[in-house]
């Protein structure tokens, strides 16, 4: 517990989740977070309920989905649209999955990078 100038005592936060790793990385080592990238944008190439992008290292994204349907994703079209995002060239993964994992205070993180 930390004392506050009020006299109330609360308990210190351990740690704030998003920022650093609800970011992607460009090329130049610049941020791109999720408000800069529309779900329209994803869900063009995509029909998907929702969605998560994953970016491990600074050459791949993972994007990880919930598929709408039966229609194939544009595998081709959101490789060059994530090139063009980070200015550089990228390893694109689709994966389809049931669902979205949710962080354990109950958020969902449209974006997961490495940092």
């Amino acid at each position: 517990m930390v004392a506050c100038p009020s006299g109330r005592t609360l308990t210190p936060l351990q740690r704030i989740e998003g920022r650093r790793r609800n970011a992607l990385v460009t090329a130049r080592g610049e941020r791109i977070w999720q408000s800069a990238i529309p779900a329209a944008n994803v869900l063009r190439h995509v029909a998907a309920t929702q969605f998560q992008i994953h970016q491990p290292g600074p050459e791949t994204i993972e994007l990880l989905y919930v598929p709408a349907g039966a229609t194939p994703p544009d595998q081709t079209g959101l490789c060059a649209y994530f090139e063009a995002l980070l200015g550089r060239s990228i390893k694109l993964v689709l994966t389809a999955t049931d669902a979205i994992p949710r962080t354990p205070g109950g958020k969902h993180e449209r974006i997961v990078s490495a940092g």
